[in-house]
């Protein structure tokens, strides 16, 4: 088993104990849903990476079930469906890419404070890299800002570089400097190279 799918077994058993542990059942039963979620989850990315059936139907499954927990409101889900149809066939060529069904869930999943979500919905609005029909300026910045208040540290840099360079928002070198030095600290390479070409 894999280190990735093994946590993620490990981690539904601690939901599961937890749940034992609690009195009130309204807390037992969120408790036991989440646990049920995270096995689902599990089970559509084993599927989906190659460790439960034959190409291109285990893939087509788990997208199914991915699809699934998605529309019952599980952010996991929601995001790795999102990055799914976005990359389409440079993930898998047996999908397609669908870029209105990956702002649709990025969208939800940054809705629930999921923040790489968050960050990927950001990227969306980007007015030069982004796509040409979500091109928002206003948007791309408070998404990203939302994402790197979060601890992301992609957009702690992201928006470091804009107040660095003064785009889309006041120049303030001093709060991009902040910035670089929180996504740094989580070890981002391009903020710790951002410090050290600002003399920091």
């Amino acid at each position: 088993m894999e280190k990735r799918h093994l946590v993620g077994w490990m981690i539904s058993i601690v939901f599961v104990l937890i749940a034992g542990c609690a009195t009130d059942p309204a807390q037992r039963q969120a408790v036991l849903l989440q646990a049920e979620h995270k096995a689902q989850y599990t089970k559509a990315l084993r599927s989906i990476e190659g460790h439960d059936g034959e190409y291109p139907a285990r893939v087509l499954r788990g997208m199914e079930q991915l699809k699934s927990m998605a529309e019952q409101g599980y952010a996991p889900a929601q995001f790795k469906l999102a990055y799914y149809y976005y990359t389409g066939p440079a993930s898998y060529d047996c999908l397609k890419q669908d870029t209105k069904e990956a702002y649709y869930w990025f969208g939800k999943a940054a809705e629930q404070n999921h923040r790489e979500a968050q960050y990927e919905f950001a990227m969306l609005f980007n007015p030069k890299s982004g796509l040409k029909q979500y091109a928002d300026a206003e948007k791309y910045v408070y998404w990203m800002q939302k994402a790197a208040d979060a601890g992301y540290a992609k957009a702690q840099y992201a928006l470091g570089r804009m107040n660095e360079k003064g785009e889309y928002v006041p120049q303030d070198v001093a709060l991009a400097k902040e910035l670089f030095e929180k996504a740094a600290a989580q070890g981002d390479g391009q903020a710790q190279r951002a410090l050290k070409r600002l003399g920091k």
